[in-house]
């Protein structure tokens, strides 16, 4: 009987390297789901953030309001509420700044695609990285309403936040600014191998087992507090969350009678300088310029840009004024505004609200007027706000200062209400169409009590 030929080495290799790659093939489902799901569930938050503000994020995306906002590390919930962004719950219009801007709603904007992501204590890296973070995830939005805080405007430590992300910052400026700060992208190897820990995926397994029936919790086994509105969100104990990110604060805050607010502002006012203004004299040539490079990208992304100066109370800004006119005091503050009226002029950016009660302009009734005026003229609206000739029509046909602003309109010394808002600010749409015709008004012609006519 003849032998069967033996195989050559490299066949057999060949063949063996086969059969020991279909097994490991047929084993991969495993360690692929294994990584899966660790990275999904997460429990310690390595990659999706912690599981407390993950929850909060989870119920915004649904347009959901929800409990306990004072608990909130807002800047993680903002991140994770855009990580988790799609086409279509991307915001149109988005708001950015303080605690300051958390009264814009979507009935204020004017559109159900807007989404507040203001957050308390906001300074200028806060509001330069969470657009940043945007145009990341590729989910730009088309408008940007930017509460321009006073701080902004001043480069001292004392105006900076330490809950902002500060390497983020720096990774922006140097990546997008292209200003050199040093940054280097951290290596994230050993915090990618935690997917593959075999210990780490067993830990998931038991938190989603624990948290599948019942109420949500925390790595630590504590209770998550975030959880959907349930009743009438206007008679809530504690400040919400509402589903576009503005807040509602709790009804008995809102409920505050003038007598109290007032004395609220008044305490304020000896804090004044600690709203991260302690110390500020003079604004900051390069935060300045930063503010110039930060509009100029937006513009280059596409983004319509809306600024948007809140007021304060009016007894506490009087107050300010006279501190800055009889003792010097707030110089940087005063400054800001006619800085920012004088950019926003020079390039064409809608200017809309103004820090000083007094100054507040409805816009429509304005524009109505200045109809009039131009149709007496024998001249277009857009001639009549444009034309040297018609100056002094104008500073007599409108009056800038109020000298009875409304003391009902505030929450404290530093907040004021979503009406008010509402009585300056018609809406985004309304806004972009009166500055593509020509006809918001000059923001360097309005009449603010300043540095400038401290004494005028």
């Amino acid at each position: 009987m003849e032998n069967k030929q033996a195989r050559p080495l490299w066949l057999h290799r060949l063949l063996t390297g086969l059969r020991i790659l279909s097994r490991f093939l047929l084993l991969l489902p495993i360690p692929v789901f294994m990584v899966w799901f660790s990275y999904n569930v997460d429990r310690s938050g390595l990659f999706q953030g912690d599981l407390a503000p993950r929850e909060a994020a989870n119920l915004l995306l649904e347009g959901k309001d929800v409990t306990n906002f004072e608990q909130m590390d807002e800047r993680q919930v903002v991140r994770l509420y855009i990580q988790n962004l799609t086409e279509e719950t991307t915001p149109e219009v988005i708001g950015l700044g303080s605690s300051r801007v958390l009264q814009f709603t979507q009935n204020i904007i004017g559109s159900g695609r807007f989404f507040n992501l203001g957050v308390t204590g906001a300074d200028i890296r806060d509001v330069m990285t969470t657009f940043y973070l945007m145009d990341k995830e590729g989910r730009l939005p088309k408008t940007v309403v930017w509460s321009v805080d006073p701080w902004v405007l001043y480069g001292g430590e004392n105006s900076l936040d330490s809950r902002a992300d500060a390497e983020l910052y720096q990774e922006f400026l140097q990546e997008i600014l292209h200003i050199d700060t040093g940054y280097q992208e951290p290596d994230k190897v050993e915090l990618w191998k935690a997917l593959a820990e075999p210990a780490y995926f067993q830990g998931n397994v038991d938190y989603y087992l624990q948290n599948r029936n019942g109420q949500a919790l925390d790595d630590s086994g504590n209770a998550i507090p975030f959880q959907e509105v349930t009743g009438d969100p206007y008679n809530q104990p504690t400040a919400i969350k509402r589903g576009d990110g503005s807040i509602l604060y709790s009804a008995s805050y809102r409920g505050r009678d003038a007598a109290e607010v007032s004395a609220d502002a008044m305490l304020q006012l000896g804090t004044f300088d600690s709203l991260h203004m302690e110390g500020f004299t003079q604004l900051d040539e390069a935060q300045c310029k930063a503010v110039m490079a930060f509009i100029q990208y937006l513009r280059s992304r596409d983004v319509n840009v809306i600024l948007v100066l809140s007021p304060f109370y009016p007894t506490l800004y009087q107050e300010l004024f006279n501190q800055y006119t009889y003792e010097g005091q707030h110089s940087g503050f005063f400054q800001v505004e006619r800085w920012l009226r004088s950019y926003a002029a020079s390039e064409d950016i809608p200017l809309i609200g103004s820090y000083d009660p007094c100054t507040l302009i409805d816009l429509e009734a304005s524009l109505a007027n200045w109809d009039k005026l131009a149709g007496e003229a024998g001249t277009s609206t857009q001639e009549f706000l444009r034309a040297d000739q018609y100056a002094e029509t104008r500073q007599q046909a409108t009056v800038y200062l109020n000298p009875w602003p409304d003391y009902n309109a505030y929450y404290d010394g530093v907040h004021c209400t979503g009406e008010l808002l509402h009585a300056f600010f018609p809406s985004v749409d309304r806004i972009l169409q009166l500055a593509s015709n020509d006809l918001l008004p000059d923001p360097t012609e309005i009449l603010v009590r300043t540095v400038e006519n401290a004494n005028g």
